[in-house]
């Protein structure tokens, strides 16, 4: 496909997301969303995120554009085009295009070195380059450079091709989350921090409290630099669900946010500052989920809430299983709303410690997705789940996500969505 026929391809797709986002039920959602958000929801909230098993759904063959700026864009559109055909969950369609500030790769000193498999999705090796506790003095804070020429440039080359259609926005980061253990593990590997904890506990300290004041310098420097923007609006939060608000964050000034729009007389330069109090953070540690609560707390929670507490609301977890822990998020991480509570947690222990008091993330197990599906037992699944939480009050979100394959089945996403769309229902009616 020629570059003019592929302009032509995409406007298409634009005309159809600007008429699909004009769906009042979308509105109604925002509006659900900063209820959830605010712990004032009626009824549990559902999020479906394809995440690696898109390409199931969008296959190849679906696509024309050769450009990386406008094959992003295109699977953009596309995506939103399946959710409002195939995806029936609670999420706002959104009306516009972002184009997020494009930050130049950091520079630790230590860098990481992954062995990749040679399988499609495959895993990786980690080849440790902090190898004993002198490495850790060649650690350094990361220089934020801002590539403004190479953002400006897919800025300009999305707005040209859509930006009379739906709106085209220029914005900094909005999804922020902060990862310590993957960061020690990149440089220590695995196995070995585990044994650090007992062979190397104050090497596990001291890259720990370097890397608070990384990620605070580094989150200085991107707000000096215009390179976060609001979010408190439909940006994807923690390991899940979205920024909607109504109370504790100004709500007018953290959905406008500072941005730039494409068709504007003049692009400013001007940075506006952002209010990290009106913002989401979070936080997750999924490798220690072998580890007990109390190292867990000393050796990398309390790290964590260094950083979070310059955040208005926050989030915790994602993957691991923290129905022994708790106790000690809900102590040690500040302005907590959203906790995760993954396929493999105590359901009845994790809604007996939260009850309404923070929104009650769960996220099921995506391996229903493969195999046979089996309705019944997906049914069973999620119902007990709900008949646990509705009985201790929590504020619910149901999240399926972590989904490699549906083994080229993409209809198993329908279905899944109807079996939770008709428990809820018959939760919310019981």
């Amino acid at each position: 496909m020629k570059k003019r026929e592929e302009i032509t391809y995409l406007r298409g797709l634009a005309e159809q997301v600007r008429d699909i986002s004009r769906n009042p039920n979308h509105d109604r959602n925002r509006r659900r969303w900063a209820e959830h958000n605010s712990l004032r929801s009626k009824e549990p909230m559902l999020l479906v995120f394809p995440e690696c098993g898109w390409d199931e759904l969008l296959t190849e063959e679906r696509f024309c554009c050769t450009d990386p700026d406008l094959r992003k864009l295109e699977f953009e559109l596309l995506s939103r085009i399946y959710y409002a055909e195939h995806l029936h969950d609670d999420a706002p369609i959104p009306d516009e295009i972002i184009v997020t500030k494009r930050i130049r790769p950091l520079d630790w000193g230590l860098n990481p070195r992954r062995i990749y498999s040679d399988q499609k999705k495959g895993a990786y090796e980690i080849e440790p380059v902090l190898v004993n506790a002198a490495d850790a003095g060649k650690l350094r804070i990361p220089e934020v450079i801002y590539d403004e020429e190479a953002t400006l440039a897919a800025f300009t080359r999305i707005g040209e091709a859509v930006g009379d259609i739906l709106p085209v926005r220029l914005k900094g980061e909005q999804s922020i989350s902060f990862h310590f253990t993957a960061e020690y593990i990149d440089w220590r590997g695995l196995d070995t921090m585990l044994l650090d904890f007992y062979l190397e506990p104050e090497l596990i300290h001291d890259v720990m409290q370097f890397l608070v004041e990384a990620y605070n310098s580094m989150l200085d420097a991107k707000l000096a630099q215009g390179l976060i923007s609001y979010n408190s609006d439909g940006s994807y939060h923690s390991s899940g669900g979205n920024g909607f608000i109504l109370e504790g964050l100004n709500a007018e000034a953290a959905v406008q946010g500072p941005y730039q729009e494409y068709g504007a007389r003049e692009l400013s330069r001007q940075q506006t500052e952002v209010d990290r109090k009106r913002m989401w953070g979070s936080a997750e540690s999924q490798e220690m989920a072998v580890v007990g609560p109390q190292q867990h707390r000393e050796f990398v929670m309390r790290y964590e809430a260094e950083v979070l507490k310059r955040f208005g609301l926050t989030g915790y977890g994602c993957c691991e299983d923290l129905s022994q822990k708790i106790d000690a998020i809900t102590e040690l991480v500040p302005n907590l709303r959203r906790i995760s509570i993954s396929p493999w947690a105590d359901v009845q222990a994790c809604a007996e410690q939260l009850q309404g008091d923070c929104i009650f993330s769960w996220k099921p197990n995506p391996a229903h997705l493969v195999g046979t599906f089996n309705e019944e037992a997906i049914r069973a699944y999620i119902r007990k789940t709900l008949d646990i939480t509705r009985k201790e009050g929590n504020v619910v979100e149901i999240i399926l996500k972590d989904t490699h394959t549906c083994e080229h089945h993409p209809e198993r996403f329908d279905n899944w969505i109807r079996i939770a769309r008709e428990e809820i229902n018959r939760s919310c009616s019981a």
